[in-house]
């Protein structure tokens, strides 16, 4: 695409998103009226939208970089709850994924994606399959479920495929009508699946992207970091020239699974933004000049109070390698 076809293929989908979403739950685009050196597309998780990573695409944009936040298919409509989320299917996942780096391609030079959860499983079929695509930043991603044992895991998916859909429903915040609290069995499962099948794919051949990062958190309790970890594994074993690490944010930060809502209780945007931000950049999160970098113009506190606090580089083994 050129830069205006891009432009015009996310105000097509904004137009066709606003009488079904709610207030605040469309896609958002923050670009500059020209394509730029660099363009970060973000990845929102499951039962949430596109205004989960506003602040971050904010702070990014003032610092030159055209953002994209795509909406997830079925995410943020009208007179909808969690119960919606169950009609989200694989195929769309990885039509989204597509169709995004497409647009980001005729947004800027260099392309960055980054995702959280269902969204850091939609960020590794880009790594997988995208080359056009510089970098990949996978967060938390949601590639199994930390309260299922490993063995049990895929068999709870497939049966979760199968049953009718059981749906959670939690209570809705009036001032985010753009999330729907809760989940829903059939979502989760197929978001699972897109783990499933890129981890079956990374066996089969090397990443497509040649730079991958995954930023986890010691404290999160809803997905199983070791999976994760073990993909890393895959894909830094599959091919020399990739460039695959990973990050772990400390348990004494107590973070909870969503290290990017700013408004979640125990957020702490002053250390995950400016890491986040790092690793766009293609930078090390855990050099100190990374954590004392200012990156949230709307947090005071930001580049002071995240001194101090380490992100853990994890090694990846490679064969033969200690």
């Amino acid at each position: 695409m050129t830069y205006a076809d891009a432009v015009a293929a996310v105000e097509a989908r904004q137009r066709a998103e606003e009488p079904i979403v709610s207030p605040g739950g469309s896609s958002i685009i923050l670009a500059h009226g020209h394509a730029t050196s660099r363009v970060v597309v973000f990845l929102h998780g499951l039962s949430n939208g596109p205004r989960q990573f506003l602040r971050l695409a904010q702070t990014l944009f003032a610092g030159g970089d055209t953002v994209y936040v795509p909406r997830l298919p079925h995410h943020a409509e009208k007179d909808t709850d969690a119960a919606a989320l169950a009609l989200t299917t694989v195929e769309e996942l990885c039509a989204l994924a597509d169709e995004s780096v497409r647009i980001a391609a005729g947004l800027g030079a260099e392309i960055v994606v980054a995702g959280l959860s269902a969204g850091g499983n939609i960020a590794a079929w880009i790594a997988q399959t995208q080359h056009a695509v510089r970098r990949t930043i996978i967060i938390a991603p949601a590639l199994e479920l930390a309260r299922i044992p490993p063995p049990f895991a895929e068999p709870v998916m497939r049966l979760a495929l199968r049953l009718p859909n059981i749906t959670v429903r939690r209570r809705l915040d009036p001032s985010r009508p753009d999330r729907d609290p809760g989940f829903a069995t059939r979502g989760i499962a197929e978001v699972r699946r897109l783990g499933l099948i890129v981890r079956g794919m990374a066996i089969q051949s090397p990443p497509a992207v040649g730079e991958i990062a995954f930023l986890l958190n010691e404290n999160d309790r809803t997905i199983r970091n070791q999976s994760a970890m073990d993909l890393a594994q895959v894909w830094a074993s599959s091919d020399g020239r990739v460039d695959v690490r990973c990050y772990l944010l400390p348990r004494s930060l107590g973070l909870p699974h969503d290290v990017i809502e700013s408004n979640n209780r125990g957020q702490r945007t002053d250390v995950v933004y400016p890491m986040v931000a790092a690793l766009v950049r293609g930078e090390d999160p855990s050099q100190e000049g990374s954590r004392r970098r200012h990156i949230d113009p709307n947090d005071d506190t930001a580049g002071t109070s995240s001194r101090g606090v380490i992100v853990t580089p994890l090694r990846i083994r490679m064969p033969g390698k200690v």
